[in-house]
C-alpha cells in the first residue's frame, strides 16, 4: 500500500463518519422563528446564531458561492469570492453573507425557486397567502413598490411579481401570480440594517 493510499482511507472514513453524523431534518421539528434569524443579521456565518439556527432547522446548508452563480467564467477576475450563501431547500431558508457576515435571510413558499415552504411564523404577523392590500394593512404603504409583470417563468407560464420594499423595518416582500390571479407571498426577505 503506497503512503498516498494510506491516507487517503483515513479521509474517506472521516467523510462517511461525517454524513452519517449530519442531522436529519426532522419535519415533526419546531421551526427556526423569524426573531432568531433577525438576530444572526450582521453577525458571522460560523458565529453561534448561525450555528443555533443550523441545529434548530436539522440540517446543514448547502453552500453556494455567488461568483459561481451570478458571474460569466469567462469574466472571473480569480479573486477570492466574498458572498455566498447558506441554503436549507427543504426549510425554506436561504442565508446571503458577505464577507462572512450575514446580510439577509429569504423565507420561501412552497414551490419558489425549488425551495419547500417556510414552516415558521413570517416576520410581522405576515403569511405566505397575503396579497398586497393585507400586507399593506399590516406593515403600512411600501417606501418602494415595483411591479415586473410577467418576469418569472415557473412551469411553462409567464408569472408577474410585485416587490413591496420596507427599508426601515429591514424587509423586503415579493409576491407572485399569474396574470390576472391573485398575488400571493413567493418569499420575504429580511434586510441587515445598511442593506442597499
Amino acid at each position: 500500500m503506497t503512503r498516498s493510499s494510506c491516507l487517503a482511507v483515513p479521509a474517506v472514513l472521516l467523510a462517511l463518519v461525517a454524513a452519517a453524523a449530519a442531522p436529519v431534518p426532522d419535519p415533526k421539528a419546531p421551526p427556526v422563528k423569524a426573531a432568531a434569524l433577525r438576530d444572526a443579521m450582521g453577525k458571522s456565518h460560523l458565529g453561534k446564531e448561525v450555528r443555533t439556527i443550523t441545529r434548530g432547522l436539522g440540517a446543514f446548508p448547502e453552500i453556494r458561492s455567488h461568483r459561481v452563480l451570478f458571474q460569466d467564467a469567462a469574466k472571473d477576475d480569480g479573486k477570492e469570492d466574498e458572498s455566498f450563501s447558506l441554503t436549507w431547500k427543504t426549510r425554506g431558508v436561504e442565508m446571503a453573507c458577505e464577507s462572512g457576515r450575514v446580510k439577509a435571510v429569504w423565507l420561501y413558499n412552497q414551490g419558489a425557486d425549488g425551495y419547500d415552504r417556510y414552516p415558521g411564523e413570517l416576520p410581522a404577523g405576515l403569511s405566505f397567502g397575503d396579497d398586497p392590500d393585507e400586507i399593506e394593512r399590516k406593515l403600512g404603504k411600501a417606501e418602494d413598490r415595483k411591479e415586473l409583470p410577467e418576469i418569472r417563468k415557473v412551469g411553462g407560464k409567464l408569472q408577474d411579481e410585485l416587490w413591496l420594499q420596507y427599508d426601515s423595518k429591514g424587509l423586503w416582500v415579493v409576491l407572485w401570480r399569474l396574470p390576472g390571479e391573485p398575488y400571493s407571498i413567493r418569499f420575504v426577505s429580511l434586510q441587515s440594517p445598511d442593506e442597499e
